[in-house]
């Protein structure tokens, strides 16, 4: 690219005051494919937000060396530029003027750049290398780290098998009154990227988990109906919030992560919650255990329990 078309871009933001509120922010590092790319600017097109690209280039730990800090700081900057610049082109082509375009390059480790921009975006997207009994190492810290620390919802978008038949997004929910912020960003991705929604609520039993995680659907709701009750009570008014997605519900009996790894292999994204204890960890490890072990992309949503 010419230096005179340079010019012709927006000044690189490196002050996270400046990036706008309610963004979808998309970590760009050297495992970002343009699926993951495109699927981020498609959702910001859809919702209406900008989209800021952000770039880590390490902590500024030469600053202990001999060369000038702000000569450090400049070159730094300039690093995360050029290493935006595929991304930057490409959201241009692909969202025209129908998306606002920032580029942001931090002097800062990764996973932190992501968690301090959280504070101002509606959604984190970042990539991941795949999955395996060494889950947690291939996802890499930086995904880890701002899934469990986010203020917003991260989506952990994973390499996609060729020749699987997607079936939509799959949300897990429990405890009803700490699901809500959960169903809402389900029902928004479904919405937004016109899929089918199933909404999985999990019961774990001690019989069922000695098995293995089994579904209760169908006319046997009719056996359970307190928990049917909720269940309906929870979605209801998503629902017609939300006329265009069409939804199923399951129960199921069993481990959480159990019951919703093994229906997340036909699925385009996974929701689930995160609900935070006293060191800011996902309770039970549920969470963490389905980014590890799912198939499919992965949202996980940080849920604030609501009034009974």
């Amino acid at each position: 690219m010419t230096t005179h078309a340079r010019e012709q871009h927006h000044p690189v933001v490196t002050n996270p005051s400046l990036v706008p509120y309610g963004a979808v922010v998309v970590g760009v590092d050297a495992i970002l494919t343009d699926i993951v790319l495109d699927w981020a600017i498609d959702h910001a097109r859809a919702q209406g937000r900008p989209l800021v690209l952000a770039h880590a280039s390490g902590p500024a730990w030469a600053e202990r060396t001999v060369l000038d800090a702000e000569q450090l700081r400049d070159k730094l900057v300039k690093v995360g530029e050029d290493a935006l610049e595929h991304g930057y082109e490409r959201a241009r082509r692909r969202a025209g003027d129908d998306v606002r375009i920032e580029r942001f390059v931090g002097i800062e480790d990764a996973a932190e750049l992501l968690v301090g921009l959280s504070r101002r975006a509606s959604l984190v997207v970042v990539g991941s290398h795949g999955r395996g009994p060494v889950g947690r190492l291939l996802l890499g810290s930086v995904g880890v780290v701002v899934a469990e620390r986010a203020a917003c919802p991260v989506a952990v978008h994973r390499p996609r098998r060729v020749g699987v038949v997607r079936q939509g997004v799959l949300v897990g929910i429990g405890a009803t009154a700490h699901s809500r912020s959960t169903l809402e960003v389900a029902f928004r991705l479904a919405s937004s990227h016109r899929l089918p929604l199933t909404i999985v609520h999990s019961r774990s039993e001690l019989e069922a988990t000695a098995t293995g995680p089994h579904l209760v659907s169908g006319d046997a709701l009719q056996d359970v109906d307190e928990e049917r009750l909720q269940v309906a009570e929870t979605i209801a008014g998503l629902r017609e919030d939300h006329p265009d997605v069409h939804t199923t519900v399951h129960l199921a009996r069993g481990r959480p992560d159990q019951a919703l790894t093994s229906l997340a292999g036909r699925m385009d994204l996974l929701v689930v919650g995160r609900h935070d204890g006293r060191r800011g960890q996902l309770v039970g490890g549920t969470a963490i255990s389905i980014l590890e072990h799912s198939s499919c992309s992965v949202v996980v949503v940080p849920e604030v329990p609501t009034a009974p």
